[in-house]
């Protein structure tokens, strides 16, 4: 899990930020963290959806970086939502034409598009707009418990 601690807080929403880029991973990590996230963390695509088929219902939000090697992030938005996983999803890019295909993404199932690069503010923002009305209404009960114990049953295996 790449050294997240998890909150006591059983109501935890839980984000995979998804890049191949270590430093952006990290940093991404350690500042929503810091907002209250539970964070996972893969460094490609093949990573993410091994996370997300072990624990379909876990994940709240994906952050997925759309320029990555073997997959592209078009191909895992495309089979998160073909696999049904309800976990929203925020693509990010840097690359000139990605950005400018949002209306795409957002048809495709993205919940909201974050341009690279992006000040960490930005980071927490978008997520918090983005899961906003559900970390308003995620009931502290043994649903939220159980989601804690199935987060921490992912473990180490699912870090980067």
């Amino acid at each position: 899990m790449g050294g997240s601690t998890i909150s006591q807080d059983a109501s935890v929403l839980v984000v995979l930020v998804v890049d191949d880029e270590a430093l952006i991973r990290d940093l991404a990590q350690r500042v929503l963290e810091r907002a209250g996230y539970a964070v996972l963390s893969a460094q490609d695509g093949h990573e993410a959806l091994r996370i997300l088929r072990r624990r379909p219902g876990l994940i709240d939000l994906v952050i997925l970086d759309l320029t990555m090697p073997d997959l592209s992030g078009h191909d895992i938005l495309a089979e998160i939502r073909e696999m049904g996983c309800p976990a929203k999803v925020i693509v990010c890019s840097g690359v000139a034409g990605e950005a400018e295909d949002v209306e795409g993404l957002l048809a495709a199932g993205a919940a909201g598009f974050l341009p690279k690069p992006f000040q960490l503010g930005e980071l927490t923002a978008r997520v918090r707009q983005v899961l906003g009305q559900r970390q308003e209404s995620v009931a502290r009960s043994q649903e939220s418990e159980e989601r804690l114990t199935a987060l921490a049953a992912v473990g180490p295996s699912a870090g980067a």
